[in-house]
């Protein structure tokens, strides 16, 4: 009888949502189709939080942007419903007094991210256009949020970020392999890489930054085969996703992501060197200062390249430093130099987050404007990770991406040489290496706004501080209580 009862109370609600859902497509009325998936996403991030976040994972790549125009709201899905409903678990945990590892909060990563965000709510308050602005906000705060804070907490364990690398990359190669195809049903023309990846990437430069983000993580977990326990079809599975990527990013065209690979090789020397931050910062500061004092000349040597994009692999290399009729280059100038005069009119709190796209038209000048230069916004924003929150948040926006994104790097090299757990190392360099990629990329374009750029970039993010909190920190909390035994011992 009891059996019979639980019968009932499943099935009837069910043929009841099968009946009125019938009578509201048959009328074409959609919404009800929707919720069996709202319900079990609802289901997943209040009592399986952990799994909602490798689902996040596996779902990135693959999520379909929807339009909401009578609401004025765009999402993502499935993974921004599933973000909303994990942000409002954490905060009504959180007052419901439920437990969480306040030492995050203490860490380094943690706090620039905190500042970040801070000077970012700042910006939103003051901004030209509020409501843009906090929209821009509350998306930010919930990717970190969810990305960041919840996940590092199961991201201590060496086999989460292993499954979660898994999911992302393993989803992302279907991805890979559709864009592939269709490149070659149109016999690789370099012009038709940028509509390869769609619908899931918008076009083949967040496509090709995300790709070559995971290329170090995947060599790694292919190379060190033995460091990870792997069996031979795991490590043949993961060179073949390596040898994958390397050709999605080789034929997506893009500039800037194969720059960002040679760069992450550089600095896997560096690592091996075990060179110091203070003197890698010390580099940086000397060229930067180089750079700067030779612009002039630099300027009018790039001036007198005239190569142009095009299918020839060493004719598309050297069309990067073509400033002058290379029209993805020359727009880019043209937005960056509009960046600066917003930065000049208002250079302490910037026209507000998310606004540029609406407000750079009338900074720009005749002189700078390309084919394709628009004064709606249309062809996204300042291109620039760096320069974008110049122009939207002032001066210590910019200032808070470069501490933001140095102290990844200081972090990862603090890890990699001081750990003395192989594993925790080799994922290290593969994190630190993926973010590398992303800062370089990130000087000619930016993608942080959009989930599948967002969620492995914070989780990168939330992977540093987990190795460092809860392996690196007890390593150290262990070898003192040894010596503390050993000495004792001595005395004895």
């Amino acid at each position: 009888m009891a059996t019979l009862k639980k019968d009932i109370l499943f099935y009837l609600p069910a043929l009841v949502l099968v009946l009125a859902n019938c009578l509201l497509l048959s009328n074409e009325v959609y919404w009800l189709a929707a919720v069996p998936a709202v319900l079990f996403i609802v289901w997943l991030t209040f009592y399986k939080p952990k799994l909602a976040i490798l689902a996040l994972a596996f779902f990135a790549p693959i999520s379909l942007k929807m339009d909401f125009k009578d609401y004025g709201l765009s999402l993502s899905v499935p993974t921004e419903p599933i973000i909303i409903s994990l942000l409002f678990l954490f905060f009504l945990k959180i007052l419901m007094g439920g437990e969480y590892d306040w030492r995050i909060m203490r860490q380094p990563l943690s706090l620039l991210l905190i500042v970040s965000l801070v000077w970012i709510f700042i910006t939103a308050c003051t901004s030209t256009m509020f409501i843009v602005s906090i929209k821009s906000f509350i998306a930010r705060l919930w990717f970190i949020t969810i990305a960041y804070f919840i996940a590092v907490q199961f991201l201590n364990s060496l086999k989460y970020v292993i499954a979660f690398v898994s999911l992302f990359t393993f989803s992302l190669a279907g991805v890979v392999v559709y864009a592939l195809v269709r490149h070659n049903q149109w016999h690789w023309v370099q012009g038709f890489a940028t509509y390869t990846p769609r619908p899931f990437f918008s076009d083949h430069g967040d496509y090709a930054a995300i790709v070559a983000f995971f290329i170090p993580i995947v060599l790694i977990f292919a190379i060190k085969r033995r460091v990870f326990g792997f069996n031979r079809v795991t490590q043949v599975y993961f060179g073949l996703l390596a040898a994958l990527f390397s050709a999605g990013v080789l034929f997506s065209y893009t500039r800037a992501a194969w720059l960002s690979l040679a760069v992450a090789a550089v600095f896997l020397v560096i690592f091996m060197l075990k060179i110091r931050f203070s003197y890698l910062l010390m580099s940086v500061v000397i060229i930067v200062s180089v750079l700067v004092s030779f612009q002039y000349n630099i300027y009018s040597s790039l001036r007198k390249n005239k190569t142009v994009s095009t299918t020839d692999f060493a004719s598309h290399v050297a069309s990067a430093t073509n400033i002058s009729t290379d029209a993805s280059n020359t727009e880019r100038i043209n937005r960056w130099q509009s960046a600066f005069r917003m930065y000049n009119e208002r250079p302490i709190f910037g026209f507000g987050p998310g606004t540029y796209m609406f407000k750079y038209a009338p900074y720009q000048l005749y002189s700078e404007m390309t084919i394709i230069s628009t004064n709606t916004g249309s062809l996204g924003n300042a291109h620039s990770e760096y320069i974008g929150p110049l122009a939207e948040s002032g001066f210590l926006g910019i200032v808070s991406v470069i501490l933001l994104f140095g102290g990844a790097i200081w972090k990862g090299m603090q890890i990699i040489y001081r750990t003395q757990d192989e594993r925790v190392k080799q994922i290290t360099i593969g994190i630190t290496l993926g973010l590398i990629t992303y800062f370089v990329h990130g000087f000619v374009n930016d993608y942080l706004e959009r989930d599948k750029a967002a969620i492995p970039f914070f989780a990168f993010f939330a992977i540093l501080t987990a190795m460092d909190l809860y392996h690196v920190k007890n390593e150290k909390r262990k070898m003192e209580s040894e010596k503390w035994l050993d000495n004792n011992e001595t005395q004895s």
